[in-house]
């Protein structure tokens, strides 16, 4: 396999998704303020009913949910935060991993 520190990809189309827990808010705000699709990037708002009623889910947990293909996007970021004391914390998968 490979190693190193990272890898330099091209990066065109980027997902950022927010509210899939509807409880956790940091990515409702974010999301809130750039839903607006523009050059390949596009803000969605995952479960908004959830983040309606401030509940973590309705009747699925969405966080199991995703499935895009390839050719969906370059790259998906889905913003959550936690109550626990991480500091800034980052969880990363790549099929280049």
């Amino acid at each position: 396999g490979r190693k190193g520190i990272g890898v330099l990809l091209t990066v065109s189309r980027v997902a950022v998704f927010g509210g899939t827990h509807g409880n956790e808010l940091s990515g409702v705000y974010l999301v809130r303020e750039k839903k607006v699709e523009e050059d390949g990037h596009v803000s969605v708002m995952s479960n908004p009913r959830a983040v309606q009623q401030c509940q973590r889910y309705m009747e699925t947990d969405l966080n199991r949910c995703f499935t895009l293909s390839p050719e969906a996007t370059d790259l998906v970021c889905d913003l959550h935060n936690t109550t626990a004391n991480l500091g800034l914390s980052r969880i990363a998968n790549s099929d280049c991993d």
